[in-house]
Parts: C-alpha cells; structure tokens; sequence
C-alpha cells in the first residue's frame, strides 16, 4: 500500500470510530405502571443497520414500579415499549434520550374501545 493511501485509510478509521464513540448515551428509566394489566417493558435501541437490540426486560405488575438501569448503548437515543399482557393491544413505544427518565404506563381505550396502554413522560434528565 502506497504511504498516501495508508494515511488516507486511517484517517477514515479514525474518523469512523469518533463518530461511533460520539453517538453513545448511558440510559435509565424509572416505570411505573398505572395501568390495570401487567405489563412488559423493554428498553431498546435501533442498531446502526436497522435492527432492533433490546438492552433490558422488566415485567411490571399493576401499580407496582420498576428501574431499568443504567445502562451504556451505543446510540444517542433509546426506546421504552410496553407490551400489555391478557389484552390484544398493541404494544406502546416512545423515545428517550441519553441520560435518567421516569415515565408511567397508563392504560386507555383505543379505537372501538379496545382496553390499551400508552406512555406518559413524567421527568427527563439529560447528560
């Protein structure tokens, strides 16, 4: 390889691996569920080809509350679901971003009046 060519080459690399180290975060979530289902909570985000990594599972009862965290990803955002259990809805989602969030799981009626759940941001505390 040419010294031209090699210098341009780990430049790039270099250049590659401050950008990846710059879109880390470390993430935690206070959950409390104020719903009448159980729920499960994941807490994801998006890898940088498009899939999904779950970081961490919590089941969460009825007025019960749980922390998922801290935890290091390598991505500036992150994802909170719940997936109810014993109804047919859908799962609720909503983005976070790096540093503490303290959110509840209430429960809804979606459309026809399907018993659901969605998310309520209570405090974000960004790094």
């Amino acid at each position: 390889m040419q010294p031209l060519t090699k210098a341009i080459s780990a430049s790039t690399f270099a250049v590659l691996l401050a950008a990846l180290a710059g879109c880390s975060g470390t993430f935690q979530a206070n959950v409390a569920n104020q719903s009448p289902h159980p729920v499960t909570v994941n807490m994801t985000y998006t890898k940088w080809y498009g899939g999904k990594k779950v970081l961490l599972t919590e089941r969460v009862a009825p007025g019960d509350a749980a922390r998922l965290g801290p935890i290091d990803a390598p991505a500036s955002g992150a994802r909170l679901e719940a997936y109810p259990e014993g109804i047919a809805a859908p799962r609720s989602s909503v983005n976070i971003s790096s540093g503490e969030t303290t959110a509840h799981v209430i429960g809804v009626f979606l459309d026809r009046g399907i018993p659901g759940v969605e998310w309520r941001i209570i405090e974000s505390d960004r790094e």
